[in-house]
């Protein structure tokens, strides 16, 4: 297994929404997202895309979180990682769709590898 990026930042101490950095796939196959934050409510979509310009398309990501094997596009919790296959993509992001709460933030990290290497 390769790593390919220890640390890929989509969201760091977000208090808002926002589509977050756009991980282009390359020769990745699989990231594992840590998020963390302080929220009151928030929901965060895992997606993929199609292409890296302004024409693609973004679809949703389906994840399995680390803790359970529970497989999902989205989640509404903290102090979680979820593991994404990245074959299909072109591109990834972490997009926070809702988020609420006094000093609310949100940060999703990546840690980007290529297993077959």
């Amino acid at each position: 297994m390769n790593i390919i990026k220890n640390n890929f930042v989509f969201h760091n101490g977000e208090t808002a929404t926002a589509d977050g950095n756009v991980l282009t796939v390359n020769v990745a196959n699989q990231v594992a997202v840590y998020i963390t934050g302080s929220t009151t409510s928030h929901t965060i979509k895992f997606e993929g895309s199609d292409g890296v310009d302004v024409n693609a398309n973004w679809y949703p990501a389906y994840a399995r979180r680390s803790d359970d094997i529970t497989y999902d596009s989205q989640t509404t919790d903290v102090a979680e990682c979820w593991v994404v296959d990245l074959t299909p993509w072109v591109a990834f992001r972490v997009r926070i769709d809702a988020i609420s709460g006094t000093n609310a933030t949100l940060t999703a990290i990546g840690r980007v590898v290529d297993t077959n290497g």
